[in-house]
């Protein structure tokens, strides 16, 4: 990869972490209001609430990686990637399941995690994010 392509990665992935942390602070705003928009959390408000915290934090830190671009850009993608995967499977299973059309959070967040990984681990997290669903259901 050229220092032209490694920029443009940084920078997607950038973006992308803003998306993250932006999903995280509404999730957790509208999961801790006086009244709770339904479905979130509506099942086990608890661990709702705990993975919220956990995947705003997760997004500040990855932010902050961003601008030390350290580790290298590859095992960023892959860690926040899993990540993603656990946090929303499990903020999808506190929600009520598939139920509650959470599930449409997972596959944005797989797409685009997608667009910025390299050959087969884009299908690795496919079929990663896929079991975690079937676990859930």
């Amino acid at each position: 990869m050229d220092d032209k392509e490694l920029l443009q990665s940084w920078r997607a992935l950038r973006f992308f972490n803003y998306y993250r942390f932006i999903l995280a602070t509404f999730l957790l705003i509208l999961g801790t209001s006086k009244n709770p928009l339904q479905p979130l959390g509506s099942t086990n408000p608890k661990l709702f609430l705990i993975v919220s915290y956990s995947y705003l934090i997760f997004a500040f830190i990855s932010i902050a990686t961003l601008y030390w671009q350290s580790p290298k850009i590859s095992i960023q993608i892959q860690l926040q990637s899993l990540y993603d995967i656990i946090a929303l499977t499990l903020i999808i299973h506190a929600s009520g399941g598939l139920a509650s059309g959470l599930g449409i959070l997972l596959v944005v967040a797989v797409a685009g995690d997608a667009l910025l990984m390299e050959g087969r681990l884009a299908y690795l997290l496919a079929a990663t994010a896929t079991l975690a669903i079937l676990l859930e259901q």
